[in-house]
């Protein structure tokens, strides 16, 4: 986006600032097209002079038979340059635009999915997908056609509307004096105009992108209102969605409408009054014809901008809706991380996990954990189990740093992960939640985004030991089938073994398993399980779980209840124990 700006940096989270930002950061490209756009609406206004030159050169002759060529050749050749000139400004100044475009485009587009990622997690995970994509793309869309409407009507309109002053000044300080008068009016109501524009313009944006959300939503979940036969339900909701927002537009319409009234009405006055004016100042002789001409000519010129004018500022009002919207939601993060990339790398050399005196609880529910303090020794592999709801997850979530603790330390091998920079941690760590996330991608890429310099026999390998390179292999286009938004293409288990290959693949010192057997038949469960008696040893292994069946070979279990760790030790030793874990075990069985 920019030649001299890094994109990682934040911009603005005001839509002005914003704006600014994004001229800034192609001012070269924007002084051109505005020199050469002041060109040619210079050109534009001294069409009505030059042919005003020839009228004058005209007039002084007996007869037309009499006229000199010389006498017409310094106007005809004025009126030509000046044609001519607008028409290249014009051309070249479009040519410029349509490289600013696509290059602005792009970094607006890349700057706001920077801003998404710096948002808190908890934070990003509240936003509908869908609807925060296209916001996204309509900010970028409302930048572009912003410049377009300043770079090519209101900055041309007013070079247009000085040249004019400068020409009726020559002719008449009466007739300048009320153009002047006319712009200051006209101005200075626009801008109220403008300012009372802006709230309906944000409301129409907002009430547009939720309705974008709720259609983005009912699409992903088309299959479970079918299940539910809530067909007509939800076309019920988007009936109520689509009124609120046909209300929000009918107001932003009615706003266009008196805009458009005040300005064909101002439009009128102005030529009224510099018609009437000149027409008094010729019958009195103080100008001439070709003088009369030239005032008609530019108050043509001027009416013409007026009018277009009038449409520009209502599209110019909905863009700054739709661009403050998106800005203020998405460059404006409720928090942003602390940790920079000068923060140190954490280093794994056993894999030991310590959660030190933590205490978290969601903005609005109740305390998850309370002090809880539990070591995950190095190189074990260790299941952690306990009733729904009791923070299993949210454990998994604080080690990742998608969750902050109000309180204490979570320590890998005596580091801090507060203080370390966050990349060097999700390198060290390898996930398979319980609902995996695929890219609407092939399969191969899919698994190698678990390392993304991987050959494709290693990706083949680590497909072959989470059990699924026969079910790729056996589809039309093997390893290149694109895979569905979300996965939606394959089945609950194949997407969970692609998960488990894409982990294998990444080769971490740390795994994370969160009911990653879920979604298995349990003879591809029992075959993805023995991968922890066989290629996982060495590592930290954590395994979530509510079947306790499966965790039965771990060498260590802990139990989880009301946020703190009520029983630890073998399948056998907790049986033996005849506490919480046995009665568990006894009710699975």
């Amino acid at each position: 986006m920019s030649d001299a700006h890094d994109m990682d940096t934040l911009p603005p989270a005001s839509a002005l600032g914003f704006l600014a930002y994004c001229v800034r950061c192609q001012w070269r490209r924007y002084a051109l097209i505005l020199g050469l756009q002041g060109g040619q609406a210079a050109c534009n206004m001294l069409i009505p002079y030059a042919v005003s030159l020839i009228i004058a050169a005209a007039t002084h002759a007996a007869s037309p038979a009499v006229v000199s060529p010389t006498l017409l050749a310094v106007p005809v050749a004025v009126f030509l340059l000046v044609v001519f000139g607008e028409m290249l400004c014009a051309r070249f100044a479009g040519a410029l635009y349509e490289t600013l475009l696509p290059r602005q485009r792009h970094g607006i587009v890349r700057q706001l999915a920077v801003c998404l990622h710096r948002h808190p997690p908890m934070q990003a995970e509240g936003f509908a997908s869908g609807a925060m994509a296209q916001r996204i793309q309509d900010t970028a869309i409302g930048v572009d056609q912003i410049s377009g409407i300043v770079l090519f009507d209101f900055w041309p309109g007013g070079i247009a509307l000085v040249s004019a002053l400068v020409l009726l000044f020559a002719t008449s300080p009466l007739l300048a004096a009320i153009l002047f008068a006319w712009a200051l009016a006209f101005a200075g109501v626009s801008a109220w105009l403008a300012v009372n524009r802006r709230a309906c313009a944000m409301a129409e944006a907002e009430a547009r992108s939720q309705t974008s959300g709720l259609l983005t939503d009912a699409v992903a979940c088309l299959e479970t209102a079918r299940i539910f036969d809530r067909l007509a339900h939800e076309r019920r909701l988007l009936d109520q969605w689509l009124d609120r927002e046909r209300q929000v537009v009918m107001r932003a319409l009615h706003q266009f409408e008196t805009i458009r009234w005040f300005q064909l009405a101002s439009a009128a006055v102005l030529t009224v009054a510099t018609l009437m004016t000149a027409l008094y100042l010729w019958q009195h002789g103080r100008i001439g014809v070709a003088e009369f001409t030239l005032v008609a000519g530019v108050n043509l010129v001027i009416i013409n901008d007026a009018h277009n004018l009038s449409q520009r500022f209502l599209d110019l009002f909905e863009c700054f809706g739709t661009v403050a919207n998106g800005v203020e939601l998405v460059v404006k993060p409720a928090g942003v991380p602390a940790i920079t990339g000068l923060a140190p790398p954490l280093v794994v050399s056993k894999g030991e996990i310590a959660f030190e005196h933590v205490y978290f609880r969601y903005p609005s529910g109740r305390p998850v954990f309370e002090d809880l303090q539990v070591v995950l020794p190095a190189r074990q592999r260790i299941g952690l189990v306990g009733m729904s709801g009791e923070g299993k997850t949210t454990l998994v979530r604080l080690l990742l740093q998608l969750a902050e603790p109000q309180s204490g330390r979570i320590l890998i091998d005596g580091q801090d992960i507060a203080a370390c920079a966050p990349s060097s941690l999700l390198a060290q760590i390898s996930v398979i939640p319980q609902d995996p996330a695929l890219f609407n991608r092939s399969l191969m890429d899919n698994i190698r985004y678990g390392r993304p310099d991987a050959r494709d026999d290693e990706v083949m390998a680590a497909a072959r030991r989470a059990q699924c390179h026969d079910f790729i292999t056996a589809m039309p286009a093997g390893y290149d089938t694109l895979v569905g938004e979300g996965g939606s293409r394959l089945s609950g288990g194949q997407r969970q073994r692609i998960a488990i290959a894409r982990a294998l693949l990444k080769d971490a010192p740390i795994l994370v398993m969160d009911e990653a057997t879920s979604s298995l038949d349990s003879l591809t469960a029992q075959a993805v399980l023995q991968l922890l008696d066989t290629e996982l040893i060495g590592k930290t292994v954590l395994v979530i779980t509510h079947s306790l069946h499966t965790i039965a070979r771990l060498d260590r279990i802990l139990l989880l209840d009301r946020g703190r760790i009520s029983e630890q030790g073998t399948h056998d030793e907790l049986l033996v124990k005849k506490g919480k874990y046995s009665e568990l075990f006894a009710a699975q069985c």
